[in-house]
Parts: structure tokens; sequence; C-alpha cells
């Protein structure tokens, strides 16, 4: 019962989420414009799941999406001194991914599955998150409560994700009662993140809607 309440609860939060960057999305701020592309790619790519017995084929592809996503996210808003070098290492975990689609994975077959492009797409992630502390602590840029609270739950989901697909051939070849508690924390992280950001997206569509400018 609290396994299909939490895997419940991540998909409706989710599409909660969608509905809210729909009714919200010209007025929101650029930042969360761009995170509503990644929430309507995420509910894309469970509609696909819903359509295919295995939709691992599609997780390359949603890897470099979501990585492209936060790249240009953590360019524009989070570290904005910095564009050389990290566009250059970014540049890099995305051909990686390429590659791993165009010649390394199996895609159609689950018995040799491995997630290396979204192990690459989640530590890419980490990092970014990681040098947006850096800078923090360097004071090389001034303290954003709200960039900061964004950062922290970044970078919790982005570790038990990475964390999980690390080990995805174990977890999607295993008996389901071995694997169980390992889907319910990814889907108990999903259900936190997607949650978190509808809140942020209808806190800020719900100001620009009733301020008088808007």
């Amino acid at each position: 019962m609290f396994t299909e309440i939490v895997f419940d609860g991540a998909e409706w939060s989710l599409y909660l989420a969608g509905i809210f960057c729909c009714y919200f999305y010209k007025q929101l701020a650029s930042i969360y414009q761009y995170l509503s592309f990644y929430i309507w790619f995420t509910i894309l790519t469970n509609y696909i799941g819903l359509y295919f017995s295995s939709n691992l084929f599609w997780l390359p592809i949603y890897s470099f999406a979501e990585l492209a996503i936060f790249s240009i996210i953590y360019l524009r808003f989070f570290l904005k001194g910095e564009k050389v070098v990290l566009q250059s290492l970014l540049l890099l975990a995305h051909v990686l991914i390429l590659l791993d689609f165009l010649f390394l994975c199996d895609l159609f077959k689950v018995e040799t599955f491995y997630a290396f492009s979204k192990v690459v797409a989640d530590i890419s992630i980490i990092l970014l998150c990681l040098r947006y502390y850096w800078t923090i602590l360097k004071e090389d840029s001034p303290i954003n409560k709200e960039l900061l609270l964004l950062n922290s739950v970044f970078i919790g989901y982005f570790s038990i994700n990475s964390i999980l697909f690390l080990s995805i051939n174990f977890l999607v070849n295993e008996s389901l009662d071995l694997v169980t508690p390992f889907w319910v924390l990814n889907a108990l992280s999903a259900l936190f993140l997607y949650s978190f950001l509808t809140y942020m997206i209808w806190q800020h569509g719900k100001i620009q809607k009733t301020s008088p400018s808007g």
C-alpha cells in the first residue's frame, strides 16, 4: 500500500507541476520557464514508458536533454562568470552521452543494459551544484536564498539518482521484492522534487498574476 502511494504520488506531483507550468508559464521567471521544459520532457518520458514494455531505450535521449536543460540553467543563473571552462566540460559530457547512445549501449536488451548516459548526466549536474556552493564559499557570488534552496534540492535529487542508476542492471533484472525499496527511494526523491517545483512555480506564478504591474 505504501509503495503504491509513493509511486502514484510521484506521478501525480509531476503532472500537477506540468499543469502549473502551462498555466503560469508566461508569468514565470526565466529559470522556471527552463525548468518547465524539464518537467514537460519528463512527462513525455513517462508517456513513452506507458506505450512500450521497456523505456530503457529512451534513457540516453532523456539524459542528453536533462543535462542540456540544467547546463543552460546553471550557466545562465548560477555560474554566470565561468562560461568557457564549464561549457567545454559540459560539451564533453554531452559527447559522452551521444557516444553511449550511438555505439556503446545495447538499448533494447534489458539483461545487459547499463545507464552510463544517465550517470554521466547526474554526476555532471552534481558537479555544477558543488561548483555553485564553491562560488558561494569563496564569496565570488552573492548569496541568493532562492538559488541556494534550488541548488540544495537538485544536489539531493541527482545524488540519489546517480547512486540508483549506477546499479540499474541490478535493479531491472533482480526480483521485484529485492529491488522495490530502491525504486521506492527513487520515487520518494522524485515526489519531493516535483512537489517542491510545483510549489515554487505556483508561488512565482501567483505573485506575478496578482501584481499591479502584471
